[in-house]
């Protein structure tokens, strides 16, 4: 079991270089933030449940990534799959003028069992994203879930980023 374990962990692996080469990985570029919880309102303590959409896909967010103090895009992965076996990368361009995120492509792990969670989380994507930053420096962004007030919370859920480079 161990043995099929690892040799997955190397194919997921080199699948996602593979993909990685032509598109940004977060971890690659020069800022950074990593996923801190879900919550009711934007750099609100109060956390809220994982939306459906997130739930029904087992999605783990991980980290943000900006290449350029500007912030013109950046790229966003998530883990998800019954084993969290997929990985998931985004890329989101910024549109300051309005506090907006808007869809530009995306990538995801190859096979059969990735295609429906990456179908789901570029439908979520393409709608488009509200942010917020706050703290110093830009310390924490916070996107803004639209249609998801089943997260227990009486608006929308909103996804909690905290700066970690």
């Amino acid at each position: 079991m161990k043995k099929v374990l690892l040799l997955a962990g190397i194919t997921t692996a080199l699948s996602l270089n593979a993909f990685a080469s032509d598109f940004e990985h977060p971890s690659k570029l020069k800022w950074g933030s990593k996923f801190s919880n879900y919550a009711c309102s934007d750099f609100d303590n109060q956390e809220s449940d994982e939306p459906a959409l997130f739930a029904e896909h087992n999605v783990l967010f991980q980290e943000l990534g900006v290449k350029d103090g500007g912030m013109a895009y950046g790229t966003l992965n998530a883990m998800y799959g019954a084993g969290i076996e997929c990985e998931y990368v985004v890329k989101l361009a910024r549109h300051k003028e309005d506090e907006s995120l808007s869809f530009s492509e995306s990538r995801h792990t190859p096979g059969a069992n990735c295609v429906a969670g990456a179908a789901a989380l570029d439908s979520f994507f393409s709608k488009g994203l509200n942010y917020k930053q706050g703290g110093g420096g830009h310390t924490n962004l916070s996107f803004e879930v639209r249609g998801s007030n089943d997260g227990g919370c009486a608006g929308n859920v909103f996804l909690q980023f905290t700066r970690t480079r």
